[in-house]
């Protein structure tokens, strides 16, 4: 079963309506592809991770989407862009703007943030989704997990829910990887802002760079780098002051400073950390930036 789907009748009508079911892949010979997703090799038992984006639908699943909305009035945004100028010489300059787009408003969807789990049916071991119920009124989020299997093994089953070892107790959460403290060498710093960036355009790669730059020159302590569907997220913390900065070119618009514990923010999925408010700072990637962000850390 390889192309993907549109609806979620066939599923219901094979499973029945109300019955409780799991997607599920085999993971034989597929240590590749499923590292390239997130996955730590070997697999344990119980790991969990929302998957890197690989398509459409694990893009989606990871990361949501931007609807242009057409229906409302132009409005004007900032952003920061990497442009290049010429002098009264001719020469050209190249080096990072702040530029005002007139646009229309992007609504934004939230990412499903659905994860995959491993887990041990018999002797062998199995990817699964969570327990699903087979109905018209879950079609959405039905068709969206099967269409994710599709596009990242190619097939799934249907598992039935009586297999007990489908819900394994112990679950390991693998969204985050925590650096070793301490200083970090510029050779090192500069892989790390590669990982980050590597996925976007040379443009975006100068400005991400940039605030990621930016952040670190003030020496955090602390910096967890987001795995599976959390790629390109960066956590820096400055635990004396109780401030964890979180830096993502996905939200490309602000930097988000918390207070707490970073066990607090690790827990908490994508939509939470940026919609709930938690936030102590929300600083807008403008003129400004770099200027705020100093007044906060120093």
């Amino acid at each position: 079963m390889s192309n993907f789907i549109r609806s979620a009748k066939q599923i219901i009508e094979f499973t029945g309506e109300g019955a409780a079911f799991h997607f599920s892949a085999p993971v034989e010979d597929r240590d590749e592809l499923l590292s390239n997703i997130g996955f730590e090799i070997p697999l344990i038992d119980g790991d969990d991770l929302i998957p890197k984006s690989i398509g459409k639908f694990t893009n989606f699943n990871a990361n949501g989407k931007e609807v242009v909305r057409e229906d409302l009035p132009k409005e004007t945004v900032h952003k920061m862009v990497w442009g290049t100028t010429r002098d009264w010489h001719g020469n050209q300059h190249s080096q990072l703007q702040n530029r005002k787009f007139f646009m229309y408003p992007r609504e934004w969807i939230d990412a499903p943030e659905e994860a995959l789990r491993v887990t041990t049916i018999g002797s062998d071991k199995f990817i699964t989704s969570k327990q699903l119920i087979s109905s018209n009124s879950n079609s959405k989020e039905i068709v969206h997990l099967a269409n994710m299997f599709l596009e990242i093994f190619g097939e799934y089953s249907l598992i039935n829910k009586n297999l007990k070892s489908i819900l394994p107790p112990v679950i390991k959460k693998l969204n985050w990887k925590i650096l070793p403290p301490g200083e970090h060498p510029f050779g090192d710093i500069q892989k790390f802002i590669h990982y980050i960036t590597e996925n976007l355009s040379n443009s975006e790669k100068r400005v991400a760079g940039y605030r990621l730059s930016s952040i670190l020159s003030h020496k955090p302590d602390f910096i967890a780098i987001g795995n599976g569907g959390f790629h390109g997220y960066t956590v820096m913390g400055f635990q004396k002051k109780n401030l964890y900065v979180l830096e993502s070119p996905i939200f490309g618009n602000a930097t988000y400073i918390f207070k707490g514990e970073w066990e607090l923010v690790s827990k908490l999925s994508k939509k939470d950390i940026i919609r709930s408010s938690l936030h102590t700072h929300r600083l807008i990637h403008s003129k400004g930036w770099r200027t705020d962000l100093r007044r906060i850390l120093d």
